[in-house]
C-alpha cells in the first residue's frame, strides 16, 4: 500500500517546497491532493513524480516538455525511469516526448524534388524517422496514427 503524506511531509521527503507542489499541481504536472481541507494527503505517486521532474529539470528540461512527458506516464513507468534518467541518454523518455511533440507539430516539411510532393518528417527516437506525403493526413488520418502507435510499440520493446 503507498504511503501517505501531509503536504509539509511530501515537500521535505522530496526536497522542494509546499508552493511548488501547488505550483505543480496547478500546471497540471501532479494530480491534486486525495480529500480535501485538512484530511487532504498526498500519496507516493506524487513524491514520485516531484522526483522525476526534478531530474527532467535538471537535464534542462522546460515544465511544459516535462509536462508533455509525464503526463503520459504511468506509475509504473514513472518509477521504472526515475533511475535511468541520470544516463546519458534515457531514450524510453525521449521517445514519448518525440512521438507525443511529432504527432502535435511535424519536426520538418519539405518537398521531393521528383514530384513536387509535399512530405512530412515525424522523428521517432532511436534514430528512427517515418516520411508520408502530407496530403495521407486528410485521405487515410488514422494511418499515420497507427504507424506511430505501432513504431512507439517497437521502440519500447527494444
Amino acid at each position: 500500500m503507498s504511503e501517505q503524506y501531509r503536504i509539509g511531509e511530501l515537500a521535505k521527503k522530496a526536497k522542494v517546497t509546499r508552493r511548488t507542489i501547488h505550483y505543480y499541481i496547478s500546471k497540471g504536472l501532479l494530480p491534486p491532493a486525495e480529500g480535501a481541507g485538512v484530511g487532504s494527503y498526498y500519496s507516493d505517486e506524487h513524491l514520485n513524480r516531484i522526483l522525476l521532474i526534478k531530474k527532467l529539470q535538471d537535464k534542462y528540461l522546460p515544465l511544459e516538455k516535462i509536462k508533455e512527458i509525464i503526463t503520459q506516464l504511468s506509475l509504473n513507468e514513472v518509477i521504472e525511469h526515475l533511475d535511468t534518467v541520470e544516463e546519458e541518454q534515457d531514450d524510453f523518455i525521449q521517445n514519448k516526448y518525440l512521438i507525443a511533440h511529432s504527432l502535435k507539430q511535424p519536426q520538418i516539411e519539405f518537398q521531393s524534388l521528383e514530384d513536387s510532393t509535399e512530405y512530412i518528417k515525424i522523428l521517432l527516437g532511436s534514430g528512427v524517422e517515418l516520411h508520408y506525403p502530407k496530403k495521407l493526413e486528410v485521405e487515410r488520418p488514422g494511418l499515420i496514427k497507427s504507424l506511430v502507435s505501432y513504431a512507439k510499440k517497437m521502440i519500447k520493446e527494444e
